[in-house]
């Protein structure tokens, strides 16, 4: 204990400092690692599948917010986005996603027939 009492203050700081950031690179390094083993076990789609992704929202349903003669938009698991309906909907109607193109969703009236 006599050797940390006689260190300077600034010198205790220092030290301090440098054991929080080896501390928080071996907690990084850490998290790295588990993150690649469960990619090699899993693959990363499935790591990565949180359902919020526009790929997870294919097949999915919706509301349209607009009528959509063809494009306007819908509400889709607690998000608004642009899309464009095979056919007309009125504003209200039940859809259901059937595709995406960039940022716009593809879209159909909920219990349609028709092949995405």
């Amino acid at each position: 204990m006599t050797a940390l009492a006689e260190m300077e203050p600034l010198a205790i700081l220092g030290a301090v400092v440098v054991a929080l950031v080896a501390a928080s690179r071996a907690v990084g390094l850490a998290a790295r690692l588990a993150i690649w083993v469960q990619e090699r076990i899993h693959g990363p789609e499935e790591l990565y599948r949180d359902g919020r992704s526009a790929e997870g929202r294919l097949a999915r349903y919706g509301e349209a917010r607009s009528d959509l003669a063809p494009r306007g938009r819908v509400f889709v698991s607690g998000e608004l986005w642009h899309a464009v309906a095979d056919g007309s909907v009125a504003a209200g109607d039940r859809i259901e996603v059937v595709g995406r193109e960039g940022l716009e969703l593809r879209v159909r009236p909920a219990g349609g027939n028709h092949d995405a």
